[in-house]
């Protein structure tokens, strides 16, 4: 799975992208997206979008993909009406996905960034749902602290993080340099949502799951994963 810093190679990256263009967007931004609009956020003017009506759809959501890839869950997000801000470290991961979005018409409601999780810059209080779709264990160790505090941040009151934190025995944590990758045990998962970087959250959806599967390419694979969906709710 890339180099031993747990980086990819461009060809690497490019055959992810063949890999994953066919794929279905993750149950994890799926349900991330139906909690959202479960709770309808209070209307203010200034985030209501001009001629949109007065009906709940016209409130601007945003949201934004960490590690966007072919760009799959960003469709998903745009279908149900988000504004969507698309990141990867990969440029040819971020110009598939601004494809697909502007092969629907999408485009004036996409940004895209190129940029590594651990120099991510994201603003304060800004999105409904922040997904990052098995892209957060691949901050380096040292930038780990800094980067979730960034996210965290970056998620309203109300809002939705969903993703993946990879478990201490995740082959792809394991086979790669200690310091080049961050892994969580239950304790570290727990302690993200009980409030460590000064953000507490509810849990909609809490999993670990441990077990042999398929990796990216079709190859069997141990799998050792927490899939969450937490509500911020301070």
């Amino acid at each position: 799975m890339g180099h031993e810093d747990g980086s990819w190679t461009r060809s690497q990256a490019v055959d992810f992208l063949e890999a994953s263009r066919s794929w279905a967007p993750r149950a994890t931004v799926i349900e991330a997206i139906e909690a959202i609009e479960a709770v309808a956020r209070p209307q203010d003017p200034a985030e209501c979008d001009p001629g949109g009506g007065n009906d709940e759809r016209s409130v601007r959501r945003r949201a934004a993909d960490l590690g966007c890839g072919a760009g799959t869950e960003v469709l998903e997000l745009l279908h149900a009406g988000f504004e969507v801000l698309a990141v990867d470290l990969h440029v040819e991961c971020v110009e598939e996905t601004a494809r697909r979005a502007a092969s629907e018409g999408y485009e004036d409601r996409l940004e895209t960034r190129v940029s590594d999780l651990a120099a991510l810059e994201l603003p304060t209080d800004r999105f409904d749902l922040v997904h990052a779709g098995f892209s957060l264990p691949f901050c380096p160790r040292a930038a780990w602290p800094a980067c979730w505090r960034a996210i965290a941040r970056s998620v309203r009151v109300g809002g939705v993080f969903a993703g993946q934190f990879f478990g201490p025995r995740e082959p792809m944590v394991r086979d790669a340099a200690p310091a080049s990758v961050t892994m969580l045990d239950r304790e570290g998962v727990a302690s993200l949502r009980g409030g460590v970087s000064g953000i507490d959250w509810e849990a909609l959806r809490e999993e670990e799951i441990e077990r042999p599967g398929r990796g990216p390419r079709g190859e069997p694979k141990h799998w050792h994963v927490f899939h969450v969906i937490w509500r911020r709710i301070a």
